[in-house]
């Protein structure tokens, strides 16, 4: 194919009016230098030295179809605590409409992974989260939200990642 047949199809994309709905997570990455076995204890002892934090889940979806769609629809779910909304709404695009659900006693979910700064390996990850679905008064909020959104959008993209923001009340609504 061509590139102006390719570049084509991209265009036809900028009409779309697509709607995401899904959990929003935040991905840190730590980077640090392995000091080797605690002298102490045996376990691995690490230091610190920076971290990087990206937008990721739902958000991320949002973020990379925005590059091809002029407007986005986002519904999304975050923590009444830790729930990190400006860092969210910092690193969304200008051209998505997020509306912003709470999900009780949780904080937004977050995953740190800590890294060897040197070979960029895994060491291991600590999240923090809560993974209990949300209550019928939050799905009802969630399914209402839909509601108004639904005649707008040519496209829905439900992003589950089993963190307990797409209760099975909501998987019905969506899939009717």
């Amino acid at each position: 194919y061509s590139f102006d047949f390719i570049a084509n199809k991209f265009s036809k994309f900028e009409k779309l009016k697509p709607l995401i709905v899904g959990e929003t997570i935040i991905d840190q990455y730590i980077f640090c230098e392995v000091l080797g076995k605690s002298g102490k204890e045996p376990h691995l002892v690490i230091k610190d030295e920076y971290k990087e934090s990206y937008l990721g889940g739902a958000g991320a979806i949002a973020n990379h179809l925005s590059s091809f769609c002029n407007k986005i629809n986002f519904i999304t779910c975050i923590g009444d605590h830790n729930n990190y909304l400006n860092f969210i709404k910092k690193k969304l695009n200008k051209n998505i409409n997020s509306k912003f659900v709470i999900k009780k006693n949780s904080p937004t979910i977050l995953k740190k992974r800590l890294l060897d700064s040197i070979s960029r390996n895994k060491l291991f990850g600590v999240y923090s989260m809560n993974d209990q679905v949300v209550d019928l008064q939050t799905t009802k909020k969630i399914i209402n939200n839909l509601k108004g959104n639904f005649s707008k959008s040519d496209l829905i993209i439900v992003s589950d990642y089993g963190h307990g923001f797409i209760s099975e009340n909501l998987a019905n609504k969506v899939s009717k």
